[in-house]
């Protein structure tokens, strides 16, 4: 019995890592779930056993990327506890992403925005494609917070610089111009580092 669950959630696993990537190269509407089954190399009748729909498939999918990225900020915090430090660290890791962001985009914004316009999605399911963003601007919150920032402008601070990052991938994917990313980054790390936050 447990190796039978074993093999069900590897499959699963599977299933997920197949949909982050085609929903990433491919695009959400363009990626179907026999296409993801194909490149989990799963049988496409089993797909259904896990998703029934691939709006299901979006939702664990957006989980995966949330668990990706709360793993790095929690790597972040390991490494120190210096809240200026932390934002640095958060910079000049998204700052690395340029060429990949430039090629095809940032996965989660795009999946963010195809799951909005998902007519099958109820509506009480929409805070999950919020999830990875609104936990990053609390985080960067927190940080801007022990900078001494009150509450509310911690929140400006932080969805500000979220906000200059996702629209220096977006404008870089647009253009297919990765040295457009780097130079609003450095624009907005000059900023940042001119306020004392960087």
């Amino acid at each position: 019995m447990q190796a039978k669950q074993k093999r069900s959630s590897e499959k699963r696993s599977k299933l997920v890592t197949a949909g982050t990537e085609l929903f990433h190269t491919l695009g959400y509407g363009s990626a179907s779930l026999a296409d993801v089954a194909k490149h989990a190399n799963v049988p496409v009748g089993g797909i259904f056993y896990h998703f029934r729909t691939k709006a299901d498939l979006a939702d664990a999918v957006m989980e995966k990327h949330h668990e990706t990225y709360a793993e790095q900020l929690a790597m972040i915090e390991s490494q120190t506890n210096d809240p200026r430090q932390r934002l640095r660290l958060f910079w000049d890791g998204a700052a690395q992403l340029a060429d990949n962001r430039a090629e095809l985009g940032c996965p989660v914004l795009a999946l963010a925005e195809d799951m909005a316009c998902d007519a099958s999605r109820p509506a009480d399911a929409q805070p999950t494609r919020q999830r990875v963003m609104r936990h990053t601007i609390d985080w960067l919150a927190e940080q801007y917070g022990a900078l001494g920032l009150n509450e509310s402008a911690a929140q400006t601070a932080a969805a500000s610089l979220f906000a200059a990052m996702q629209g220096a991938f977006a404008v870089g994917h647009v253009l297919g111009d990765a040295s457009m990313i780097r130079d609003i980054f450095q624009n907005k790390r000059n900023e940042q580092e001119k306020a004392g936050y960087l």
